[in-house]
């Protein structure tokens, strides 16, 4: 578990690459860390790496939606036909994703 900041920096990096290669496209390390920090709300019980393993997991399925939650668009709430993160992770996280340290 990464508890310090160099780690949490170390994941988003890892994330990064992650994300780009299954959008197929580049996407900006602020766009992810504004995505993790709106998921991270609804969660409370699970560690850092494991939440970023998941959310790399689940995004390239395409019934995963962002659901706009405020005005301008700045905090999106992911969500599977309705279910919030935090239910989709605990079904669908499996210990075969992870990454080596």
């Amino acid at each position: 578990m990464y508890n310090n900041q160099h780690g949490i920096t170390k994941s988003l990096s890892l994330i990064v690459v992650i994300l780009t290669f299954l959008r197929k496209q580049p996407m900006k390390e602020s766009e992810i860390k504004k995505r993790i920090y709106a998921v991270k709300q609804n969660i409370f019980e699970i560690n850092e790496v494991d939440l970023l393993q998941a959310y790399a997991k689940l995004y390239d399925e395409k019934y995963i939606e962002l659901e706009r939650i405020d005005e301008e668009d700045s905090i999106v709430r992911i969500t599977e036909y309705g279910i919030s993160i935090y239910e989709i992770i605990m079904s669908k996280f499996s210990n075969d994703f992870r990454f080596d340290d």
